[in-house]
Parts: structure tokens; sequence; C-alpha cells
């Protein structure tokens, strides 16, 4: 690549890194002076079917240092509701927080949306194909997916069998294998 090139991306490799290190400490600063409203309080409630396990699943991950849930203590990995309720009642006020970060999202999604439409631009997603297994569809709701009775994977897809099998034939016996799957 040219080096007017590379210059760039470490630039904005190096401001996203640095973005990323700092925005919880700037985020944490703007929940400790927000005020509940009832703007916000809709928002809990609209939202109330993915937000409250959500953010619980987000504070844990925060309490194990960004550990995959299948890694937490075993009641929480397989969601007892008395491990659940004692980390509800500790994690509260991160709780509160995780949910503040998605009302704030919200509003700022909300807003540049609209912007984009009043310009005659039209803003589309996608959805995901695959979900990754840490993530809290599949720590809370493991039957929704092709997971044994300790929430690990029973089988792969097509596609991924036949993925593991050319990297297996060509690792020369690696001992550690990085597919680029969720199921993997």
């Amino acid at each position: 690549l040219p080096q007017k090139i590379c210059h760039q991306f470490f630039l904005i490799y190096d401001f996203y890194e640095f973005l990323y290190n700092n925005v919880y400490s700037v985020l944490r600063k703007a929940f400790a002076r927000f005020r509940i409203t009832p703007e916000y309080r809709l928002f809990e409630m609209i939202n109330r079917d993915w937000l409250d396990d959500y953010a619980l699943f987000m504070s844990l991950k925060f309490k194990y240092s960004g550990a995959a849930w299948c890694n937490w203590p075993a009641d929480l990995a397989m969601c007892r509701k008395e491990a659940l309720d004692s980390a509800r009642s500790s994690l509260e006020n991160e709780i509160k927080f995780q949910k503040f970060i998605q009302y704030c999202f919200s509003r700022q999604w909300k807003a540049l949306k609209e912007y984009a439409n009043e310009k005659g631009i039209s803003i589309i997603g996608d959805i995901p194909i695959y979900v990754s297994h840490d993530s809290v569809e599949v720590w809370k709701y493991p039957e929704l997916f092709q997971l044994d009775e300790n929430k690990l994977i029973k089988s792969l897809s097509a596609g991924m069998k036949i993925k593991y099998q050319v990297a297996l034939a060509m690792s020369h016996n690696a001992k550690l294998l990085i597919l680029d799957e969720p199921t993997s």
C-alpha cells in the first residue's frame, strides 16, 4: 500500500483505539449527571423485552473482564434464577448504566435517521445471518439454538463442516484453529 494510505489507516486505528479505551469513562460521567425523564421511562417500557436481559448480560460481561458467558461461574452461565437475582441486586447500578448507554444510542440513531431522511437519504440495515455464541440471545435462550444441555454447540452447519475439514487438511497438526464463524 502507498505510504499515505498506510499512514491514514494507522491514524484511524489509533483514533479508534483511543475512543475504545476512553468511551466508557466519558459515558460514566454522563450517566452520573443523568436524571431519569419520562422519555427515558418510555424507552425502558418499549424495549423491556430485550433491554433487561441485555443490560444484565453486559454488566456481567464487564464484571468478568469481557470473558465469554460460557467462562462465567456455572450458575450464571446456566442462567439459574438465584444467581441471576443475586447478580441483578449486586450489579444494579451497572445495569442502569448499560440501559443508559442503549438509551443514548437510540436517541442518536433516531436523530441521525431523521436527518438523513430529511436530506432524501434512506438508511437500510441488515441482520446478522449468524448469532455469536457469546451473545445475550444464546446465553438467555439456548433452546432457540442447536446447543446441548450444557449450552455447547451440538453440531456444525454443512458449510462449517466443509470449512473445518479443509482447515484440518491444510493445518499440518496445528494446535489451534481459528475459523471465521460463531460455530467455530
